[in-house]
């Protein structure tokens, strides 16, 4: 079975760059695999902090995460000096937006590099924020994630 070829930079119309942390490599010398989730979360937590707008930790409707993954095409390595100053690029998409639900396409990128060292997923379901059951997305919310759609 052949492997599709990895994302590049242009599949992404949010990208921010992540400091990667000295406790994020293991003894192989290359980032743990648990970090790269953080750095996703990192992304949509981000996303929505500066596109959604309003105050979506607080606010009627919030989002939760129902689903999340991660597939790795190739190691991050420390680089030549250690695993120190090392900055990934990670981008992200909008790849589907429902009713109450929202998923999001993302990669993570070595400095200098266009093709995607791993990608990922995460699905967001908007939920009142006192019962928790599924709730429209807000306008805000989805203006900008239809800005940001694939």
């Amino acid at each position: 079975m052949a492997r599709e070829p990895a994302p590049t930079r242009g599949d992404y119309s949010y990208i921010r760059p992540i400091q990667v942390r000295w406790g994020d490599f293991d003894l192989l010398g290359h980032i743990n695999n648990v970090q790269y989730v953080r750095y996703l979360e990192y992304m949509v937590v981000n996303f929505v902090g500066e596109e959604c707008g309003e105050s979506w930790t607080r606010g009627a409707a919030i989002p939760f995460a129902a689903e999340n993954s991660c597939r790795f095409l190739r190691p991050i390595n420390a680089g030549p000096l250690g695993p120190v100053g090392i900055t990934l690029d990670a981008g992200l998409s909008i790849a589907r937006v429902g009713t109450s639900s929202v998923h999001y396409a993302m990669a993570l990128f070595e400095q200098g590099e266009d093709a995607a060292a791993a990608t990922g997923t995460w699905v967001h379901v908007w939920v009142d924020s006192k019962t928790h059951r599924p709730v429209p997305i807000p306008d805000q919310a989805r203006a900008a994630y239809e800005r940001h759609m694939r």
